[in-house]
C-alpha cells in the first residue's frame, strides 16, 4: 500500500508539471483568442462581477477566461456567455 501511495504521489507531480508546462507555452495564444470576452464585456457596460452574477460563476472564473488561464471550451457556461456577449461560440 505504501509503494502504491508513493507511485500515485510521484505520478501526480509529473502530470502537474506537464500541465504547467503546457499552460505556460500556450497561455498567450489562448489569451489572445479570448481577448474578445473582455472587450465585449466592457462594450456592454458589464464589470467582471456583473457578468459573473449573470452567469452564476465567480469573478475569478471571468478573469481566468479573459486572461487565458481558462479555455473557453472548458467553461461549462460558454454558450450562455457567448449569447450574453453577442457572439456565437463558433467565432
Amino acid at each position: 500500500a505504501a509503494s502504491r501511495r508513493a507511485y500515485r504521489e510521484a505520478n501526480r507531480e509529473k502530470v502537474a508539471a506537464s500541465q504547467r508546462t503546457y499552460y505556460e507555452a500556450n497561455r498567450e495564444k489562448v489569451a489572445a483568442s479570448q481577448r474578445w470576452i473582455r472587450d465585449a464585456r466592457i462594450a456592454r457596460g458589464y464589470t467582471q462581477r456583473d457578468l459573473a452574477q449573470i452567469l452564476g460563476a465567480s469573478c475569478q472564473t471571468i478573469s481566468h477566461l479573459e486572461t487565458g488561464h481558462m479555455r473557453l471550451d472548458a467553461f461549462a457556461k460558454a454558450d450562455e456567455l457567448c449569447e450574453i456577449l453577442g457572439r456565437s461560440g463558433d467565432d
